[in-house]
């Protein structure tokens, strides 16, 4: 989460939220991080950014959808309602009923509901109520966009109706004014209600009204077809709270799926505290090795050609020496078969050849600082090696 920007204090802090949140959530630490950076994009910052992301990991365990396009549809139905103070687990529970109640998905609802929202909350209509039209509209067989298309033309329409829209009313009775009151009072659908019954077999009045809306007409006839069940939809949207999200995250939680997963976020935040913890022992040696490699390089590059060439002997060496022993090991144990009196001096040999012939890591420290020592006496080691030779 080191993207997210702040202070160190506020990352640390993002950092702890989505390790905390993995396992409880049945969420990996990367879903989560990506939608954390969604909140904190959309302008949440520490408790509440922390709050809107766990809301939404719940949400996306019971089944709604990832978890940044979750934080993504909550936080901006958050912002555009922050007048009637929407939380995170409210607006979250909406969405979770929408889908419960319609035939969409979140992808679908998204781009309608942001679209709408705006104009809806100036109207004075609450998110559940647009969340509950999307959702009736679905049911009836239309699309979140065409829904979309036409609850946006008529809230566009109610907040500044043109001089033609405003006769138009005038000549079925109603007003701009008189709806958007009755908005406020008796809600999204009581207004549909209206609308319906104004507007019944006077398609010209529709299109003076609200032009472009096409759908809008449609919406209206089949709201008069299938009322009883949109004013039941729209019940069990008002009706929703909080313990919506509870619920359905309790009953997700249950599944041999979410289990699994719970397990697994949880193994992945063991792995990167591990090795946050063996990274502050294994750094400070690989820093010190490589000082040590570079001082080796460093000596050998600035001796002469007798120096460099002893190095080059004594590092082929080393090479050959590991699997030539290894060869004998394996050799040796062939030839010992099932001798048991053999066994113990052949396992002696095994494990000295598994020693030369370990990390190639070692080898390089351990030619780099015989190398440096050679150097450093390395007349005192010539002279000497001519005696021999001699």
């Amino acid at each position: 989460v080191g993207y997210l920007g702040g202070s160190a204090q506020e990352v640390a802090a993002y950092r702890q939220a989505v390790l905390s949140l993995a396992g409880p959530t049945a969420k990996a630490p990367l879903e989560l991080a990506n939608a954390m950076n969604t909140v904190v994009d959309a302008g949440f910052k520490g408790a509440e950014a922390v709050d809107v992301l766990r809301v939404a990991a719940k949400a996306s365990t019971a089944g709604l959808g990832e978890t940044a396009k979750i934080a993504d549809a909550v936080t901006v139905a958050m912002k555009v309602y922050k007048n009637e103070n929407l939380s995170a687990a409210q607006a979250a529970s909406v969405l979770i009923a929408v889908g419960r109640e319609g035939r969409v998905s979140l992808d679908e609802m998204m781009q309608p509901m942001q679209s709408i929202a705006p104009v809806a909350s100036e109207l004075g209509v609450k998110f559940n109520e647009v969340g509950a039209a999307i959702a009736a509209m679905s049911d009836m067989g239309l699309s979140a966009t065409e829904s979309g298309t036409a609850l946006r033309s008529m809230f566009t329409t109610l907040l500044k109706p043109s001089t033609d829209a405003q006769k138009a009313l005038t000549d079925i009775g109603l007003s701009a004014d008189g709806l958007r009151s009755q908005m406020k009072e008796k809600g999204l659908l009581s207004v549909m209600e209206s609308l319906r019954t104004a507007f019944t077999g006077n398609e010209e009045a529709i299109s003076r009204v609200f032009p472009g809306a096409k759908s809008l007409s449609g919406v209206l006839t089949l709201l008069g077809q299938n009322g009883g069940q949109a004013q039941e939809v729209f019940k069990s949207l008002a009706a929703t709270g909080v313990g919506t999200l509870d619920t359905a995250f309790a009953t997700a939680e249950k599944t041999i799926t979410v289990q699994f997963n719970k397990a697994l976020a949880e193994l992945q935040v063991i792995a990167i505290k591990l090795s946050e913890t063996l990274s502050t022992v294994v750094l400070p040696g690989i820093r010190a090795l490589s000082g040590v490699l570079t001082q080796v390089s460093t000596a050998i590059s600035s001796s002469n050609q007798d120096t460099k060439n002893l190095v080059l002997v004594l590092s082929l060496a080393a090479a050959v020496l590991g699997p030539v022993m290894l060869g004998f090991g394996l050799f040796f144990k062939t030839l010992a078969g099932g001798f048991g009196v053999m066994k113990n001096a052949v396992s002696l040999f095994m494990t000295l050849a598994g020693v030369v012939t370990g990390p190639m890591i070692l080898a390089a420290v351990a030619i780099g600082v015989a190398a440096v020592m050679i150097i450093n006496r390395w007349q005192a080691i010539a002279a000497g090696t001519r005696v021999i030779v001699n």
